[in-house]
């Protein structure tokens, strides 16, 4: 089986979406009561509207950022990353790294 990779293809945007996920039933741990759970949807798209969907979910206490940060930085990213191969992740976190160190 082939993949799908058009030599052409180049990222045209990446939108951060900040999401409130409740929960079934609030989780009890060693920080508190959690009954929300909030993440980061990451939509990324191409110039002829393919797009690839991501997520970030940090757990507060155990994650070093919050989701509100994860949003800003990604929005930050974004334009950095216009035009780039989708494909080429060295190419991405180099990126990535130069633009959001830490």
């Amino acid at each position: 089986m082939r993949s799908y990779r058009p030599m052409a293809l180049r990222i045209a945007g990446i939108e951060p979406i900040l999401v409130d996920v409740p929960l079934r039933e609030p989780v009890h741990g060693v920080h508190g009561v959690t009954a929300v759970q909030r993440s980061v949807l990451v939509r990324v798209t191409s110039g002829d509207g393919i797009e690839g969907w991501g997520n970030v979910d940090p757990t507060p206490g155990y994650s070093a950022v919050s989701a509100a940060q994860i949003h800003a930085t990604i929005r930050r990213l974004g334009p950095a990353l216009a035009g780039a191969d989708p494909f080429n992740l060295h190419r991405a976190l180099a990126v990535m790294d130069r633009e959001a160190p830490g």
